[in-house]
């Protein structure tokens, strides 16, 4: 019963949510639907896209919590995945029902971001236009990206998720959409194959992409491409090129209906993008709500995050972060965690602590799997312009489109960094808005200049703008910008591998002493600067860079010992890498996380290729997990491994010109990507007994799992107080008794619907009357077999319950 219950609270939770999406879906977010978002999820930082120019979610807009907002490490969470877009939902089915405990530990690092287009029309009016952090403006009519006639039209692949369906909409030789733009989807290609690299042909692009494009009153039409890599050392970002198009076009059908059809020019025209970091989100989830959403109980209580920008003048070092100087000229703006001045402890980070945890969380069942100390909050994430001109020491554009657009009036760019605290809800935050400000004030705001930055925590929209451009008719403006995010992860290596850890293990670390945590933790502010230089490097080679080895997609079952076994193809084998023709894949290493599908990561096994487990005939390969146990849940990532390289060309860059981490990465032997659906199960693989010919003639030893059950391990029991008889028969009868000889009660398997499809049974620690659940103390067990091939047949042993 107390399990039915926990269920039918989670539908009722997801049945109530859908009503509430569907009631506000008719207000203000009526022209923003919850599930018409594609998304980018190549990398590690994931995020969404819908044709309103939204990025992530929208603030004060419930239905964006169905697209996923920026999240670092990416991840699916919660009852939100059942409302997001089809390429996400394909992965998952219904894990928002079975996985909501993930929401008390979402990464969710932004609540949105937006691209702003500022212009003053010949007349001396104003208008200003904006698809975020807020809702968009009333103004913004989507439109799509002309992909068939695009420079991308031949690239791409019709990528299926695991149950048949498309994850992406456009490919070579793809069908056009039907619907209205308001109403569809933005294009999104996959540039990359499952089991085998990406074609020579095709390699000059890259890895996914998704396209925007929208148009606004003043008839500066945007067009947004966003990209990804899963190629570790290209797996920490994503890039937005951005191109603002003085079309005349206001209503979105393609043709100009300004000044008579003619358009007018444009001058001291400006473009911004705008986000809303959260970085603390994730702490101030499990420490003041459920949520930890801005507003969410705990009010101020939730923010503490400190804003940079490292070509501000007031941008130093101070205690934990040295060596910042370095960092001008990168024009970046970011967010990291701090400590909370009105908390009883210094929180920098977000460590958690059970004592601690806000009485919402205690409704989530697996929430207890969260370790004492686990770093909640360890992420840097940012902002930065990549090329915004044609010449200059830095931010130039790249060969394909250099000369193809008009330049800033001013050479250094941004123009204005601005930042705006926000306060408890969005009628109290300061930002620029439409309601607060008219659109010459939000045009002035702005483009005042780059402001002092805060010198205390909070949470804070921040803005970067450029220009001033004039804008004829017919003429383009382009900015490309990264989105990057760092941790201290990028320090610390496996001594299995020398691979860099992955996030979920970096903050698992259990409880760290101050100084050592807060060294931890400021190392993410040199990783996201690394990751930044990364992504000027892809930028400015048209995102020819190292190829990651292809996807395994490996396939788990249970196998006939109640294990969990992976299956996949060898396709990979033999597969040419595009940049030299040559099979270059060495072997698999297959990982396991015992807590969520994104880590942390164990290494359990590394499988040469036509190694052990190989079956040449069916041109596969098999691993068991011998430590997988019937009902305990597990995720893996099967990763192939490429051969070491000391030498690389794309034909204009060589190894040397890479980023060292990925330099190191080469030598090594790069390894598949760690961040996409597709490179791990994202549901849990939890083996179970089947009903074989051995366990029907009780040949097989009947296993009482767990034993013992430790009553406060929770990573190491179920989490709830059963344990499983694995090796059944379809029916029999389970005696258990105490240590003196009492019987405690008496199960019959084969009473209960399922019961005589699995070799085994679970069962709930109480005794015959369900009065309570058993002590502390050893207890016997005695299965007799009720079926005609084993009747009578009889197995004993013991188990014990310990805390």
């Amino acid at each position: 019963m107390i399990q039915c219950s926990k269920v039918w609270r989670w539908v009722f939770g997801v049945l109530a949510m859908v009503a509430l999406v569907g009631l506000l879906s008719a207000d203000a977010g009526a022209q923003i639907g919850t599930t018409n978002s594609r998304n980018l999820y190549r990398s590690q930082v994931w995020t969404g896209f819908r044709t309103w120019g939204t990025q992530g979610g929208t603030w004060a807009n419930f239905t964006s919590r169905g697209v996923p907002r920026m999240t670092y490490p990416g991840h699916a969470y919660g009852v939100y995945i059942l409302l997001a877009g089809p390429d996400l939902y394909e992965y998952w089915g219904d894990k928002g029902y079975l996985s909501g405990d993930q929401k008390g530990e979402t990464y969710n690092n932004s609540y949105g971001e937006g691209v702003w287009v500022l212009a003053r029309m010949p007349g001396g009016e104003y208008m200003t236009s904006y698809t975020g952090p807020r809702n968009p403006t009333p103004d913004i009519k989507p439109m799509y990206y002309d992909i068939a006639n695009s420079p991308e039209k031949d690239y791409g692949y019709n990528t299926l998720a695991p149950n048949g369906l498309p994850t992406s909409n456009w490919w070579k030789g793809g069908t056009l959409q039907k619907d209205a733009p308001s109403g569809g989807l933005p294009y999104k290609v996959n540039n990359f194959r499952y089991r085998q690299y990406v074609e020579a042909s095709r390699d000059d692009e890259a890895e996914q992409m998704v396209f925007c494009r929208w148009t606004t009153r003043s008839g500066v039409t945007v067009t947004r491409k966003s990209v990804a890599f899963s190629a570790q050392g290209f797996d920490d970002f994503f890039i937005n090129e951005i191109t603002f198009e003085n079309t005349g076009d206001s209503d979105g059908d393609g043709k100009a209906d300004l000044n008579g059809g003619k358009g007018f020019d444009l001058a001291d025209a400006y473009f911004a993008v705008a986000q809303a970091f959260f970085v603390n989100h994730a702490g101030s989830a499990w420490r003041y709500s459920g949520g930890g959403m801005p507003g969410d109980a705990g009010g101020v209580n939730n923010f503490d995050d400190w804003l940079k920008y490292t070509d501000g003048a007031d941008f130093a070092d101070d205690a934990d972060h040295k060596g910042r100087a370095a960092y001008k000229g990168l024009k970046l703006t970011y967010e990291y965690d701090g400590d909370l001045p009105l908390s009883f402890d210094e929180d920098t980070g977000d460590p958690y602590i059970d004592k601690f945890r806000a009485a919402y969380t205690n409704q989530r069942p697996l929430q207890l799997n969260l370790q004492e100390g686990q770093l909640m909050s360890y992420q840097f994430v940012g902002v930065a312009p990549l090329a915004y001109r044609d010449a200059g020491a830095s931010h130039v554009f790249n060969s394909r489109d250099k000369g193809q657009f008009v330049q800033p009036k001013v050479a250094e760019q941004p123009q204005s960094v601005r930042w705006y605290k926000i306060i408890t809800t969005p009628t109290t935050a300061e930002d620029p808005q439409i309601g607060s400000m008219t659109d010459k004030q939000m045009y002035e705001e702005m483009t005042k200049g780059v402001m002092a930055f805060p010198t205390e925590v909070g949470l804070f929209h921040n803005e970067q703008t450029y220009g001033p451009y004039d804008l004829k008719v017919g003429e383009k403006a382009k900015v490309v910008v990264a989105y990057v995010a760092g941790s201290g992860a990028e320090f610390e290596t496996y001594s299995s591998t020398g691979r860099i850890k992955d996030m979920a293990m970096f903050a698992r670390q259990g409880v760290l002493d101050q100084p050592t945590r807060l060294a931890k933790l400021a190392r993410g502010e040199q990783a996201m600067v690394n990751h930044l230089k990364a992504a000027q490097f892809a930028y400015d080679q048209h995102y020819d860079i190292p190829d990651a080895p292809p996807d395994v997609m490996p396939k788990a079952q249970s196998s006939p010992e109640a294990q969990n076994q992976l299956i996949w193809s060898d396709e990979a084998d033999a597969s040419p890498h595009p940049d030299d023709g040559q099979a270059d894949i060495a072997k698999y290493r297959v990982y396991r996380s015992v807590y969520q599908e994104w880590g942390p990561w164990e290494l359990v096994a590394e499988v040469p290729v036509k190694g052990a487990g190989y079956d040449a005939a069916k041109k596969q390969y098999s691993w068991t997990d011998a430590n997988s146990a019937a009902g305990f849940r597990y995720f893996y990532s099967v990763r192939a491994v490429a051969k070491p390289r000391n030498s690389w060309t794309n034909g204009k860059a060589s190894l040397a010109d890479l980023p060292k981490p990925v330099q190191d990465e080469m030598k090594l032997g790069l390894e598949g990507g760690l961040g996409a659906p597709e490179q791990r199960t994202n549901t849990s693989a939890t083996p179970v007994q089947p009903i074989t010919d051995e366990v029907t003639r009780m040949q097989k030893k009947i296993l009482v799992v767990p034993n013992p059950y430790v009553i406060n391990d929770k990573e190491r029991n179920y989490g709830e107080p059963y344990v499983r008889f694995v090796g059944l028969p379809a029916k029999a009868d389970i005696f258990i008794y105490s240590f003196s000889g009492d019987l405690v009660t008496l199960i019959h398997k084969g009473d209960f619907p399922g019961d005589v499809d699995r070799g085994e049974f679970k069962w709930r620690l109480h005794d015959a009357n369900l009065t309570g659940e058993l002590s502390t103390g050893v207890y016997f067990w005695v299965v007799k077999s009720l079926v005609p091939e084993s009747l009578g047949k009889v197995q004993k042993g013991t188990f014990m319950l310990i805390k």
